[in-house]
């Protein structure tokens, strides 16, 4: 083999995956909008509109705002809110 092989096959195997993933990503259906948070039905989903971008959040309690931004992994960061709920009044989730 020579070495624009060994590139060439080097580039196409870290090009291939992010392209896949961009595939699947366009491809697959969107997440359906929950109603209620499934690790605390009690707290009301919010939205609020920003150049016409929706964005979900919560706020829980009274008292000064702690606001946690996330994208992936949010199963964690529900963890998180409920623990923090107990010791901070006010916790605001934006998903």
């Amino acid at each position: 083999m020579n070495n624009i092989t060994i590139i060439s096959g080097l580039v196409i195997g870290s090009i291939a995956p992010v392209v896949i993933s961009w595939i699947v990503e366009a491809l697959r259906s969107a997440p359906k909008v929950p109603e209620k948070l499934h690790w605390s039905p009690e707290i009301t989903i919010r939205y609020i509109d920003i150049n016409g971008n929706s964005l979900r959040y919560i706020v829980t309690g009274e008292g000064p705002v702690l606001v946690l931004l996330h994208t992936l992994f949010s199963g964690r960061l529900c963890k998180v809110v409920s623990s923090l709920r107990r010791h901070i009044p006010s916790v605001s989730l934006i998903c």
